[in-house]
């Protein structure tokens, strides 16, 4: 496990009802690129025994720039409780966190969430910097100062 996963998942784990784990999962790329949520809703209705996962992806930490990129991610279990992804391109070197929360999160507020992902996170010095889409920017995503790692905290709720 990466030092940077053992941080994260020591921070999160505070805010957490249900336990963080490092799983290992098979990747069956036929959903679309960058469209997780969906490639996990669909496979979940494709199979009586799939259930939808929540986590994240912790990419390996990028040592010139001094950070690690964690991304908000959902994927697969089958009823033997492996897991799967179908979403294409993941990085071979990432470690799946299931994180639970998030979904149970989701189910209990979603008339006030604005987006089914949380944000996902840079880890740079041991600090959690939110990054969100930002259309309007030439890099596309914009940075955000995050108060904590709960889960309230990392949602985008409607105004």
């Amino acid at each position: 496990m990466y030092e940077s996963t053992k941080t994260f998942i020591t921070e999160r784990q505070k805010f957490c009802k249900v336990n963080l784990s490092v799983v290992s999962v098979r990747k069956l790329p036929t959903g679309n690129l960058n469209d997780c949520v969906n490639n996990a809703f669909d496979a979940t209705e494709s199979g009586d025994e799939v259930r939808t996962i929540s986590g994240w992806l912790v990419e390996p930490h990028k040592y010139l720039k001094n950070l690690t990129e964690i991304t908000q991610h959902w994927w697969n279990m089958n009823s033997d409780e492996t897991y799967f992804d179908t979403t294409p391109d993941i990085d071979e070197n990432c470690e799946y966190v299931r994180d639970m929360n998030l979904i149970y999160y989701l189910r209990e507020n979603a008339e006030r969430i604005d987006n089914n992902l949380a944000l996902s996170l840079t880890l740079i010095d041991g600090k959690f910097i939110g990054i969100d889409e930002d259309k309007n920017s030439r890099s596309g995503v914009r940075r955000i100062l995050i108060s904590s790692l709960e889960t309230e905290v990392l949602y985008r709720h409607k105004p």
